[in-house]
């Protein structure tokens, strides 16, 4: 789209990564990375804005760029950053083999397709944030039901003890005294509480 809307043959969106520059999505370009000292997008890192080279054989800082003296012949170069939390990450560009200049609306579409390119990559990065956090989620369900099923097998086995060992099983009530075994309430002192309490 970027190609198209500016009339180019050359477009891509790079990410800057280290020492390297990579092409995240090419077109009418072969190479898919690069190092950084070749790359145009580094200027718009360092100036932090979009960066409109209108030939590039006769500009001091890009005539001896590989791009410009080797196959690519690259003569004009536009660039847009591509902005997240206030860093750089790269850059929408779009280049072309011929020296040319841009109308101002054509740079205002590339500025545009830049946001939407970042609009893009949140979207991506935040689905992939959601499916690790889903993903935490079930193996949290998955410890749970595992500790249920346990203690649930604990139950049984205990249950299982109490049957086969004919252990009596007790209740007391702590205000009363009265302890409840097997249906039956029997008190655990004869006298009555109140005898134990200060005079």
């Amino acid at each position: 789209l970027a190609a198209h809307v500016c009339g180019t043959p050359v477009a891509l969106i790079t990410l800057l990564d280290g020492s390297r520059q990579w092409c995240k999505s090419r077109v009418g370009f072969a190479r898919t990375e690069m190092p950084q000292e070749e790359s145009f997008c580094v200027q718009v890192l360092k100036e932090g804005g979009m960066r409109v080279v209108p030939d590039a054989g006769a500009d001091p800082g890009f005539r001896q760029s590989p791009l410009v003296t080797g196959e690519e012949g690259i003569r004009f170069y536009a660039g847009a950053p591509l902005v997240a939390n206030g860093s750089i990450l790269g850059t929408l560009c779009v280049m072309d083999q011929e020296p040319r200049q841009m109308d101002s609306q054509s740079l205002t579409a590339l500025e545009v397709l830049s946001r939407q390119v970042m609009t893009q990559i949140q979207a991506r990065h935040d689905l992939r944030a959601l499916k690790l956090t889903e993903s935490a989620l079930l193996r949290m369900l998955e410890e749970r039901e595992a500790g249920e099923e346990a203690q649930r097998r604990l139950v049984e086995k205990l249950t299982m003890a109490h049957e086969v060992g004919k252990v009596g099983r007790w209740e007391t009530d702590m205000a009363t005294l009265d302890v409840e075994r097997s249906g039956q309430t029997h008190r655990i002192f004869r006298t009555e509480p109140e005898a134990f309490l200060p005079p």
